[in-house]
């Protein structure tokens, strides 16, 4: 990095990128970037058909914003996924600046809503890459899923370079069990940066959950999955209220011996529990991304899914790590969600039937 690049204050750089913008456009990732490397190239992958009974699909009204039904619904119902490439975008004279990159022209933003408490500190790196992408650094589920992921690239170099994120209550455990720091940096300059497109369930993606789940795994051994687990989201994330939770509890310990495991008890308690489950029963939102590195590959995971946010983002993942999939669509009802006890424990019976149990 130049010496004008050094004396510039780091709060200066959205502006000059503002004016060559306006000079020369807006930019993109490839236009800014000297190298795209290909970590793992574009992929076809066959997968097992979701577990659901007739009639579900029909009671979806809604799902993300700015994301078409049609495409979620097609999703899972896929009978193979197409996934995107891992590429690894190499920077020069790049400066991060409270959740942006900007290099000449191009601004890459990653974090757009700022949280409460950011690091003020300036960084100086000769190389370094970001392992934070734009949802991992709002939401936990993704962080986990993700980010974590994509932290085993960044390691590759020389500085792991993570945001500030919310504050989460097992975001330092589980950094610790997978041995990674993420200490917060939010303004550096970086002669060499690398930005990561690594959304894809590829099998580069795939690899990089083994090396996790075995971290994890050689903390809490298992032994056998025969544990039938209902994971309670609770009050934790965006208020999803299941109105007749006890109901179905009830009904999952008369028929299986079901056990409740609340995500908000301590860390190793739910981890313990999930390794050891044959199925995982769970409203859909990012508590059941604990189930990411914890399940094991011969399990089942039920989605209870409320049909105004039908999403297949645990199908993707679950997918690839040959757990059997299965959902449940609700009704919205005033104060929550409602699903049928009935319509549970048949796709409970199916799912055992496809695993042969």
């Amino acid at each position: 990095m130049n010496v004008l690049s050094k004396l510039l204050p780091l709060k200066a750089y959205p502006y000059i990128r503002y004016a060559k913008r306006r000079l020369f456009g807006a930019g993109s990732l490839e236009t800014a970037s000297y190298k795209q490397e290909v970590l793992c190239p574009e992929e076809t992958q066959p997968i097992r058909p979701a577990i659901f009974l007739p009639g579900q699909l029909d009671r979806v009204t809604g799902t993300l914003p700015h994301h078409p039904i049609d495409v979620f619904i097609k999703s899972m119902l896929a009978s193979e996924y197409q996934h995107a490439p891992t590429i690894a975008y190499h920077l020069k004279n790049a400066v991060l600046f409270d959740g942006s990159v900007y290099v000449g022209n191009y601004r890459h933003i990653i974090m757009q809503d700022l949280v409460d408490k950011m690091n003020p500190e300036p960084h100086y790196f000769r190389e370094g890459a970001i392992a934070s992408s734009w949802v991992g650094t709002k939401y936990f589920g993704q962080w986990l899923r993700d980010d974590c992921a994509q932290h085993l690239l960044a390691d590759q170099l020389e500085n792991v370079i993570c945001l500030s994120t919310p504050v989460w209550p097992h975001k330092d455990f589980y950094a610790r069990y997978f041995g990674q720091d993420w200490s917060s940096i939010d303004r550096a300059f970086v002669e060499h940066l690398v930005l990561f497109q690594n959304y894809s369930q590829n099998s580069d993606k795939r690899r990089r959950y083994d090396i996790l789940r075995k971290r994890l795994r050689a903390k809490f051994p298992s032994g056998e999955h025969q544990l039938m687990v209902y994971l309670q989201r609770g009050n934790t994330g965006v208020s999803r209220n299941v109105e007749n939770e006890d109901e179905i509890q009830n009904a999952l310990r008369a028929r299986h011996g079901f056990v409740i495991v609340d995500i908000q008890n301590h860390l190793d308690d739910v981890i313990s529990m999930i390794s050891k489950a044959r199925i995982v029963v769970s409203m859909e939102g990012s508590n059941i991304a604990h189930c990411c590195f914890s399940l094991s590959s011969d399990a089942g995971l039920l989605v209870l899914m409320p049909p105004d946010r039908f999403v297949p983002v645990h199908r993707e993942w679950s997918a690839g790590a040959g757990i059997t999939f299965g959902f449940v669509v609700g009704s919205k009802q005033e104060s929550g969600y409602r699903f049928s006890t009935d319509e549970i424990l048949a796709t409970i019976d199916l799912m055992l039937k496809s695993m042969g149990s």
